[in-house]
C-alpha cells in the first residue's frame, strides 16, 4: 500500500462543504472551528474523517432512490460533509453497504454518495459485507465479502485478509478486520495478529491510530471480545486512537487500557462512529469510561493529525445540532503534565444567559484554552477567561464546569459551579398577537378587524381603517387591576393617513377617562397628548409609512412627578421622555386604534403586550 503522505501531506484542507451547522468556537492546539467550518491549522496538518454503518440497501423502503427519509438512509447527506473538504483520507468503519455489501448494492447506493470521495477512501470491512442472503447481491457469489473487495479494489487490502496499514502525515494508521473467522483469526498467534505485532514494531511513529468494525467497548450493546488482542498489541506499542462502528451511535471514551480501566498516561481513546447514514440504534447500558454519547445524529468524526497530538470533532449532517470536540496529545509525545484547575469560577446571570468568568490556570509549558461544559456536555472553548452560555431558560439552575488544556492536549480537573439564570419576568397583564383571527381578547371592539394580509408576526394582525365613512375603529381592554406603572408595547404599520392625526394607542383610567394618547402626526412624526393637561408634544422622530415599527411606552402615574419614556424601533425618543403631571388616578384601561370619527387613516397593528416593568 502506497503511503498516503506521499501525495497528501502538503495539501491544505479546505473548508467543509456547505450545510454544516455547529455553533461553537474552539481554539485548541492549532484547531479552529468558526461558524461551523472546521479548518486544519495553518501548518497544513492533515485532516481525516471516519464513520461506519453507512449506505442502505437499494431495496430498503427508506432508500427512495438515494434521497433517504428523515431518519434513515442518510448516506447522501453525510457524504456531503466529505466532498470538497480537502481530506487526506476517509475511513469507512465497516458495514459500509447494507444489507450484505453486494457489488450491485455498492454501485447503486454507496457509490453515488460516499463513492464521491473514493480516491482518498481507506475502508475496513464489517460483518454485513460477508452475508450471502437478505438484500441486493446477497447470494453465494458474495462469499468472502467479494462485493466489498471488488468495489474498493486495492484500497481494501488483500481479499481474505482485509487488514493493512499506511501513513498520513506523521501518523501511522492501521486498518484491521474484526470478522476474525473470515480473516484467519484475530488473536496474537493468528496471521492477522502476527502481522499487527510486526507492523507496529516496524513503524516507530509518535502517533498511531487503528480502526476496525466491531468494538471492544460500547454502550450500545454490541461490543465483543474478538478485538481484545488488537487492543493488547496496540496498548503495548503505545498507540493512541481506536475507531469503531457496529453500534449505530456516536460515543467517545476516556483513554483506557485493554481491561477497560481508565489510563490517562498511555491508554487508547476509543470513538464509536456508527453514524454514516444507515439508521440509529440505542444505548443499552452506559459503559465504564464513556464520556459522550449521542443516538440521534448522523455525521462524521473529523480528526486533525498533528505531529504530537490530534483534535477531534464530530460534525453533524446539515441540520443536525449535536457535536463533540476536543484535543489530546499522543502517548509518545511527552509533556504529560496537565494545567492547574481553574479557580474563582463565577457567573453573572441574565434571563437567558450566564456570563462565566474565572482566574487563569497555570501549566508547565502554556495553557492553550479552556473547555466550558453545561450538564457534562461541552459548550465550546475559549482562550479567554470568560465565556457566556446562551440559549438558557429564565429562573433555572444549571450545572457548569470549566477545564483548562495545554497544547499537548492535557486536561485539568474541571472546576464546577451551579448557577441560576435571572428570575422569569411576570406574565403580561394583557397580550394579543391576533392569532385567534378575531378581537375576542379585548373587552370591547368598535371597528377593528383581524387581517391575515397584514401581520408582523404569525398569520394575523389587526386593522384599524376609517373607510369611506370616516368611522372610528378602535378597541379597548379593561385591566384586571389598576396600575400606576405600566409598559405598553405594540407593532404598527401606517398604510394610509391623510392630512390628519392618527391615534395609535391610548391610556385610560378604569372608568374610561383619557390619560395619554400616542399618535402619528400629519407631518409624519411621532407625538403624544397629555390628556390631563391637553398639551400635545411632537418629537423629531419620523415614522416611515408602509413598514412595521415597534412602539413602546413606559408610563408612571404619580401626580406632578408622572413620567413617560418612549422608544420607536428600540431607539429612545428623547422628546417623548418627560416628567409631567398625569394626575393621580392609575391606568385601568388600554386602547388600540383611533376613537375619533371623521379622520382618514388605515393602520395595521400586531403583537400587543401590556406588562408591569
Amino acid at each position: 500500500m502506497r503511503p498516503l503522505h506521499a501525495r497528501t501531506r502538503r495539501r491544505q484542507p479546505a473548508l467543509l462543504a456547505a450545510g454544516l451547522a455547529i455553533a461553537v468556537v474552539a481554539v485548541a492546539a492549532g484547531f479552529l472551528i468558526v461558524h461551523g467550518s472546521p479548518q486544519a491549522s495553518a501548518t497544513g496538518d492533515p485532516v481525516i474523517a471516519a464513520a461506519g454503518d453507512i449506505a442502505c440497501d437499494p431495496t430498503n423502503a427508506s432508500f427512495r432512490g438515494g434521497a433517504g427519509s428523515s431518519n434513515a438512509c442518510r448516506q447522501r447527506y453525510v457524504s456531503d460533509l466529505l466532498v470538497g473538504a480537502g481530506l487526506a483520507a476517509v475511513l469507512p468503519l465497516g458495514d459500509n453497504q447494507y444489507y450484505c455489501g453486494g457489488l450491485a448494492a455498492f454501485q447503486q447506493s454507496y457509490d453515488p454518495s460516499w463513492g464521491r470521495v473514493l480516491g482518498v477512501t481507506r475502508p475496513v470491512v464489517g460483518n454485513h459485507e460477508y452475508l450471502t442472503s437478505g438484500g441486493t447481491g446477497c447470494d453465494p457469489s458474495n462469499a468472502g465479502a467479494s462485493g466489498y473487495f471488488n468495489y474498493f479494489g486495492a484500497s481494501a487490502g488483500t481479499p481474505g485478509q482485509g487488514y493493512y496499514s499506511y501513513d498520513v502525515g506523521s501518523w501511522h494508521i492501521v486498518a484491521l478486520n474484526s470478522n476474525c473467522s473470515d480473516a484467519g483469526g484475530c488473536n496474537a498467534s493468528s496471521p492477522q495478529g502476527r502481522w499487527l505485532t510486526n507492523d507496529l514494531a516496524t513503524h516507530a511513529n509518535t502517533c498511531t491510530l487503528a480502526y476496525w468494525h466491531i468494538p471492544l467497548f460500547s454502550s450500545g450493546g454490541r461490543a465483543a471480545q474478538n478485538s481484545l488482542s488488537f487492543w493488547q498489541a496496540l496498548y503495548a506499542a503505545g498507540a493512541d486512537v481506536v475507531l469503531n462502528g457496529h453500534d449505530h451511535i456516536y460515543e467517545r471514551f476516556a483513554a483506557q487500557n485493554p481491561s477497560g480501566q481508565r489510563d490517562d498516561s498511555r491508554g487508547l481513546r476509543e470513538f464509536i462512529v456508527g453514524t454514516g447514514g444507515a439508521n440509529h440504534t440505542s444505548i443499552a447500558t452506559v459503559a465504564a469510561n464513556s464520556e459522550v454519547r449521542d443516538t440521534s445524529t448522523y455525521g462524521v468524526l473529523k480528526l486533525v493529525l498533528h505531529p504530537g497530538g490530534y483534535d477531534w470533532q464530530f460534525v453533524p449532517e446539515a441540520g443536525g445540532s449535536f457535536t463533540d470536540a476536543g484535543t489530546a496529545s499522543c502517548v509518545g509525545s511527552g509533556d504529560t503534565v496537565p494545567p492547574s484547575t481553574p479557580t474563582g469560577l463565577s457567573a453573572t446571570p441574565g434571563q437567558a444567559s450566564l456570563a462565566l468568568s474565572w482566574s487563569p490556570s497555570t501549566d508547565n509549558v502554556a495553557v492553550a484554552a479552556y473547555n466550558v461544559y453545561r450538564g457534562g456536555i461541552r459548550l465550546g472553548s475559549t482562550s479567554a477567561t470568560s465565556y457566556t452560555a446562551t440559549g438558557l431558560s429564565c429562573g433555572t439552575a444549571y450545572d457548569l464546569a470549566v477545564e483548562a488544556f495545554d497544547a499537548a492536549g492535557n486536561l485539568s480537573a474541571r472546576a464546577p459551579l451551579t448557577a441560576s439564570t435571572s428570575p422569569c419576568p411576570p406574565p403580561p397583564l394583557f397580550a394579543d398577537g391576533f392569532e385567534s383571527g378575531n378581537l375576542s381578547r379585548w373587552t370591547s371592539n368598535l371597528g377593528l378587524v383581524a387581517d391575515s394580509g397584514q401581520a408582523h408576526n404569525g398569520s394575523f394582525g389587526a386593522r384599524s381603517s376609517s373607510g369611506s365613512s370616516g368611522a372610528a375603529a378602535w378597541a379597548y381592554a379593561q385591566l384586571g387591576a389598576e396600575q400606576s406603572n405600566l409598559d405598553y408595547t405594540l407593532w404598527f404599520k401606517l398604510l394610509a393617513q391623510g392630512a390628519n392625526v392618527v391615534d395609535l394607542l391610548k391610556l385610560r383610567t378604569a372608568s374610561g377617562a383619557a390619560l395619554l394618547t400616542m399618535f402619528a402626526s400629519p407631518t409624519g412624526v411621532l407625538g403624544y397628548q397629555n390628556n390631563i393637561t391637553t398639551i400635545s408634544t411632537y418629537s423629531r422622530t419620523a415614522i416611515s409609512p408602509g413598514v412595521w415599527h415597534k412602539l413602546e411606552l413606559h408610563t408612571v402615574v404619580n401626580g406632578a412627578a408622572s413620567q413617560t419614556e418612549t422608544w420607536l424601533d428600540d431607539q429612545p425618543v428623547a422628546d417623548l421622555t418627560r416628567t409631567e403631571s398625569l394626575g393621580t388616578t392609575p391606568i385601568g384601561r388600554i386602547q388600540l386604534g383611533e376613537n375619533i370619527a371623521g379622520r382618514s387613516y388605515d393602520v395595521a397593528f400586531d403583537d400587543v403586550n401590556v406588562a408591569v416593568p
